[in-house]
């Protein structure tokens, strides 16, 4: 019996770590909107009170329902710090800061086919210098494109416009920029990606 207690409270341990951990991931790395965050956190609270409540059941298929909830939620919140990590290294820029994480955007024109990185492989993708580094090095792992340098973003922007680029990277601010000019009323967005740069 003491052996049974102390093998639920290593899992309940494990899933509000596992939990708590995956919810820093988020918030530093700025992965999901106020209104999808609020729904992860609630949900995470509600796991590890339906667990703890399943432990305390006497009736035995719904602790045995509790156990292997729990076990099932472990996986998935482990199985997520895992793949933000591995796309992002944040456990090693936890201990040793040395990337920010910035939003990035692919846009293509409006009245064209692309409607997802796939459509556009091997088309022309225009980039700022820049941003370059990080960007390439990122999305050369979700598809392949021609990618055009330019020094500055009316030239990249004149680009797109004449069409001799298939779509843009741009960063948050450009776009917050472009929005403030108006220049954006025919453009798509087709992607977007928390893309880490040095510090």
């Amino acid at each position: 019996m003491k052996q049974k207690y102390i093998l639920e409270a290593l899992n309940i341990c494990v899933l509000s770590v596992s939990l708590i951990f995956l919810i820093t991931c988020i918030i530093n790395i700025d992965l999901l909107n106020a209104t999808q965050l609020v729904f992860l956190i609630l949900g995470s609270l509600l796991a590890i009170i339906f667990s703890v409540s399943s432990y305390l059941s006497r009736k035995m298929l719904r602790y045995n329902i509790g156990v292997i909830f729990t076990i099932i939620i472990n996986i998935i919140a482990i199985y997520n710090i895992y793949e933000i990590n591995n796309d992002y290294s944040y456990i090693e820029n936890l201990v040793s800061p040395k990337y920010s994480y910035k939003d990035y955007y692919v846009y293509v024109k409006k009245n064209t086919k692309y409607n997802s990185l796939e459509k556009i492989k091997n088309k022309k993708i225009g980039v700022l210098e820049k941003n370059k580094n990080n960007v390439l090095s990122y999305i050369r792992t979700k598809t392949d494109v021609d990618y055009v340098e330019y020094s500055n973003r009316e030239e990249l922007i004149e680009s797109f416009n004449n069409n001799e680029i298939q779509a843009i990277v741009i960063s948050k601010q450009t776009l917050n920029e472009l929005e403030k000019e108006e220049k954006t009323s025919n453009y798509h967005k087709i992607y977007s990606s928390k893309i880490k740069e040095s510090i």
